[in-house]
């Protein structure tokens, strides 16, 4: 998740999207990657509205994770 974030941050291999890579940084804390191995230059980078737009698309992607496990079963 962390590298998923770095390259959205950087565009490699991806369209460059700030958004994403604050959405995909937040999964990987949670996820329980080290704060200090996450980019912390993401946030500086965004507007309030912007982080909040983040912080959904992890609601989201969270969601979706758990639709997907329950139609698992």
């Amino acid at each position: 998740m962390v590298e998923v974030a770095q390259m959205y941050r950087d565009g490699l291999g991806v369209s460059r999207d700030l958004v994403l890579a604050q959405a995909w940084s937040k999964l990987a804390v949670q996820s329980g990657a080290s704060p200090a191995h996450v980019s912390r230059t993401i946030s500086a980078c965004l507007t309030q509205a912007e982080i909040r737009q983040a912080n959904a698309k992890v609601l989201a992607l969270l969601q979706n994770n758990e639709e997907e496990e329950d139609e698992s079963w």
